[in-house]
């Protein structure tokens, strides 16, 4: 699935973002881009999956409009070709995350699929270690833990007009960085790489912070 070098003596590296995330998308898939000499290039195809053995699940913080924003950041191994996927606390990130802190066995390979559901919402299909959708649970009950979570603003016809999910975000946060949830990343590919993955995401053209696709 990796494209391109990432660096001298680094794996073959794809770096990817959710394109479709937005309120009436038709259309969802990663979106990729691989280093060629000092520029970060488009790739030609649009995949709806990624897999491979997930070596890392970490935060990454960025500056966008004077303000500090938080990614998911998903290393994804195979022998020779390395997958980096990165995506703001959207809806089909946070069901991310509480799939795999709701795991409780280690978790070496994972398949990720993107689509849209009947009901026209972004959605993703996760396979842990070769199971299915039905093996999956979370390990926060979303209308509990989750939705409280989020602080909405709504309009005198009782239209959210804008959400805020700061204690959102610093929960999951605080639940990626623990010990418990990093002790079941355990991705091992045949021939570990050693080399590692560039500390910067290369920007694509919709520059806009991923996230805003709560439920409204």
């Amino acid at each position: 699935m990796g494209h391109g070098v990432d660096g001298e003596n680094s794996l073959p590296t794809t770096f990817f973002k959710i394109n479709g995330l937005k309120e009436g998308s038709t259309e969802i898939f990663f979106e990729g881009k691989v280093k060629e000499g000092n520029e970060y290039v488009l790739i030609d195809t649009k995949p709806t999956k990624l897999y491979g053995h997930l070596t890392e699940v970490s935060v990454k913080e960025f500056e966008w409009k004077d303000e500090t924003h938080k990614l998911v950041r998903l290393v994804i191994d195979d022998a020779d070709e390395r997958v980096v996927l990165e995506g703001g606390f959207s809806n089909v990130m946070v069901g991310l995350v509480n799939t795999l802190a709701g795991n409780k066995e280690a978790i070496d390979k994972i398949e990720l699929g993107v689509y849209i559901s009947k009901k026209g919402y972004p959605s993703m299909s996760i396979s842990i270690d070769g199971g299915t959708w039905e093996d999956n649970k979370w390990k926060f009950d979303y209308n509990k833990k989750i939705k409280p979570l989020i602080e909405v603003t709504k309009d005198k016809k009782g239209k959210i007009v804008a959400t805020d999910k700061t204690a959102l975000i610093d929960f999951l946060v605080k639940e990626i960085e623990s010990k418990d949830f990093q002790g079941k990343i355990q991705g091992t590919p045949p021939e570990k790489a050693e080399a590692q993955v560039a500390a910067e995401m290369p920007d694509f053209p919709d520059s806009s912070v991923e996230g805003d696709d709560l439920p409204h």
